[in-house]
């Protein structure tokens, strides 16, 4: 997947969820699906953007810089399951 994929797909959950998420919730989510090592990176830091939208523009931007084609693909179950074990 690319980065414009991604923030593509993040920007249309958003419309289609706003009333119920904030973006930086929509942003991590997804970001856990589709890359779950970044997601793990990112989690927990001064660029995780989850509980605060204000930063969802440094996340941002650090994950256009930090973008791998070919570590990212949109695999919801083997994800789900990847992400589970690093938390173990």
């Amino acid at each position: 997947m690319t980065f414009v994929d991604f923030m593509k797909k993040v920007n249309s959950m958003y419309d289609n969820h706003k009333k119920k998420m904030r973006y930086g919730q929509i942003l991590m989510n997804f970001l856990s699906e589709v890359w779950p090592y970044k997601y793990m990176q990112i989690a927990s830091t001064s660029y995780d953007c989850y509980y605060d939208d204000s930063i969802a523009t440094t996340t941002v931007t650090k994950l256009e810089y930090e973008w791998d084609d070919n570590s990212t693909a949109y695999r919801p179950d083997l994800n789900k399951q990847i992400v589970s074990t690093l938390y173990e």
